[in-house]
């Protein structure tokens, strides 16, 4: 059983690569390419009774970041740790107001 769910979850993966290649072929290819991709793309989708759009959507939110590039990657890793870390600036600035308020705001 086991077995069987890892298959048909490599079937899954590898369904939403070959969708995802389609995908950036149909915008990024020559423009005889891009049409080509953008019909086996369809053919695909339809396949799975889906709309291309709604393929590529799918295949993105059960596998984010599958469409971007290497340096994609690296960026969108750098963004995160970015934004955690401007949290945790966030976090500790309003910790000081706090102990700044109460610091000041006891009599002496």
């Amino acid at each position: 059983m086991a077995h069987e769910v890892n298959d048909a979850h490599a079937q899954a993966h590898r369904d939403a690569e070959h969708a995802l290649r389609i995908h950036a072929l149909s915008e990024r290819g020559m423009e005889h390419e891009r049409d080509v991709a953008a019909n086996n793309l369809t053919e695909v989708a339809e396949a799975f009774g889906m709309t291309a759009e709604a393929v590529v959507k799918r295949t993105n939110e059960l596998w984010p970041g599958n469409d971007l590039t290497d340096h994609g990657r690296k960026v969108h890793g750098s963004e995160e740790r970015l934004k955690i870390e401007a949290s945790s600036f966030q976090k500790r600035a309003s910790i000081y107001r706090d102990l700044e308020e109460s610091f000041f705001s006891t009599p002496k």
